[in-house]
């Protein structure tokens, strides 16, 4: 993963900004320091800093506010789907789906009181020096190996089995995928249990990686109940000799449209029987289970600004965050609290990235932060309290649920 890093930095570095003419050469070096590795969003962290400092830097030589700037700069939503060029050399043009990246730029400015805040950056008040920052992204998800797949089962009349091959670090898979499950079949949730990490229940997975749970493995669990709604339908229609159409399944039972607040005709356990071996009518398929592989080789991209508000003792180089705002749009959400979690840390991480962690090597190249005693990570004390405002403003046109990843953003 070496190269990694360095690549996938100069392949962001343009972000939400129209920038049509770009070109860019990486050199990786050998030494004999640690090797770079890739951690959470590898090269977007790096390629914002690089473009949204060298946006802060022209805009005071050119005389213009920092967000004037960058809202003459954004690429429009108008211009979606938005051809951004190769990325790699290797590869085929990409595109961003969607965004309305002034619009989530906006709405940072809201929260941190800009135009109040925007006269005090740089100004020395009470023996404190105040910065207000701005910082915007794009972060490409859903990469890497094209197709996820899911299998569900149901196994008894308020029992629903969801497998997945993809396996959760803790980001709210089962969460995430059980809400989907029931959402895109018509049962409560309290029906739905969640199986991953095991080859033995989900044969391939294309891994937990490149924010591409829920785009691509929440898209096949999205298919697959989709399917069984339909195979639900068509029993209980071949049972009460009707059309399929004639019917709606929700609340983990059979209505007659149009009726959905009367008494349901047909339950998903008389619909479970119906298609039991045991049942002697062999009209109806054996089985209420499906599996559903769900594939895109086209990424996702969702976006975000972020607005900060701090001071600077300039005798002690302390920092204080007075105020730290985060807006963000990743399509249609599916768990706003597990997404502001997702957020919310890896905000945490970035000022434990710009303020804290650091590798330090003696002239020998003998490191000098090898332990936790050394390498300072954020803890709660250390970080402010962070306003998140999710917006669900453009949700992709590419899959089915409109979703974009979100676990490594912020």
């Amino acid at each position: 993963h070496g190269a990694s890093v360095p690549v996938s930095t100069a392949a962001m570095l343009k972000g939400p900004y129209h920038i049509p003419n770009y070109e860019w050469d990486v050199k990786c070096l050998l030494t004999n320091k640690v090797g770079m590795g890739t951690f959470s969003a590898p090269g977007r962290y790096e390629s914002c800093f690089f473009r949204e400092r060298l946006l802060d830097i022209m805009a005071s030589d050119l005389g213009i506010d920092p967000a004037e700037l960058r809202l003459k700069n954004f690429i429009p939503q108008s211009a979606m789907p938005y051809e951004l060029g190769k990325t790699r050399p290797e590869e085929p043009s990409i595109f961003y789906d969607s965004g309305d990246y002034p619009a989530v730029f906006k709405k940072a400015l809201e929260l941190i009181d800009y135009e109040t805040t925007k006269h005090l950056n740089g100004q020395n008040h009470s023996g404190k020096l105040h910065g207000v920052g701005l910082a915007s992204f794009v972060k490409s998800t859903g990469t890497g190996t094209p197709y996820e797949g899911a299998r569900i089962a149901i196994t008894g009349p308020e029992a629903i089995a969801v497998y997945l091959g993809i396996a959760t670090l803790g980001q709210g898979h089962e969460t995430v995928m059980a809400q989907i499950c029931a959402d895109g079949l018509g049962v409560p949730i309290e029906y739905i249990s969640v199986y991953h990490g095991s080859t033995d229940l989900f044969p391939f997975s294309g891994g937990t990686f490149a924010s591409r749970g829920t785009t691509l493995a929440g898209n096949a669990v999205f298919g697959a109940a989709q399917i069984l709604k339909e195979r639900i339908l068509q029993i209980s229609a071949g049972h009460l000799d009707v059309n399929p159409s004639e019917l709606q399944f929700v609340r983990g039972h059979v209505y007659r449209n149009n009726s959905p607040n009367a008494d349901p005709v047909m339950t998903l356990g008389d619909v479970l029987d119906l298609a039991t071996p045991t049942n002697q009518d062999n009209q109806y398929e054996v089985g209420l289970e499906t599996t559903h592989v769900f594939q895109s080789s086209q990424p996702c991209y969702p976006c975000g600004s972020h607005a900060v508000h701090l001071t600077v003792d300039p005798e002690t180089g302390e920092i204080e965050i007075l105020k730290y705002v985060i807006a963000e749009d990743v399509g249609r959400v599916v768990n706003p609290l597990l997404l502001t979690g997702q957020v919310v840390g890896a905000a945490a991480q970035g000022v434990g990235a710009t303020i804290l962690e650091e590798l330090v090597y003696d002239d020998d190249g003998q490191p000098l932060s090898g332990s936790f005693m050394d390498y300072l990570l954020p803890t709660s004390v250390d970080v402010p309290k962070f306003e998140v405002a999710i917006l669900d403003l453009d949700p992709s046109p590419i899959n089915p649920l409109g979703v974009k990843g979100a676990g490594e953003i912020g």
